[in-house]
């Protein structure tokens, strides 16, 4: 019997996690909520976080799907910071995509990784594949100092 409550109670764990794992948690001074465009306009010392990254910025907009059942889109603005593990970034706005995991941010891009530095205006974070594209527009290039270790 206490085994058999013992799986029971990992399994409510396991399927409570896989719950958590889904969402995003948001504070702001002020929320605004549009059922006609499907939003909700987070605005005032935003604060976003779940289990793969922390947002601040002054603007955070939530699109839902039609049926107001999924996240479409998390869209920061307004001097945005993102932490995911050892990465700091720093930009003009972030687009956060669920269903693809993929990261945009655009605009005056500052990326600090363990103390290595890079300057771009797009960078595009895929955290399915762990994979990172960074570039420059025509009048600019990707900037990087990078730390070498022995």
């Amino acid at each position: 019997m206490i085994y058999r409550t013992v799986i029971i109670i990992i399994f409510i764990c396991l399927f409570q996690f896989k719950i958590n794992a889904d969402e995003i948690n948001i504070k702001s001074n002020k929320l605004e909520l549009d059922k006609s465009k499907n939003i909700s306009i987070f605005s005032g010392k935003v604060y976003a976080w779940n289990e793969d990254f922390k947002i601040w910025s002054e603007k955070i907009v939530v699109e839902f799907d039609e049926n107001l059942k999924k996240v479409d889109n998390i869209i920061a603005t307004e001097q945005v910071k993102i932490i995911k593990d050892q990465l700091i970034l720093h930009g003009k706005k972030g687009v956060y995509i669920p269903s693809d995991r993929k990261l945009t941010m655009s605009g005056d891009i500052k990326v600090n990784n363990d103390g290595n530095i890079i300057f771009c205006d797009k960078l595009t974070l895929d955290l399915e594949n762990s994979i990172s594209i960074m570039q420059s527009n025509q009048t600019s290039k990707v900037e990087a100092s990078i730390i070498l270790k022995n």
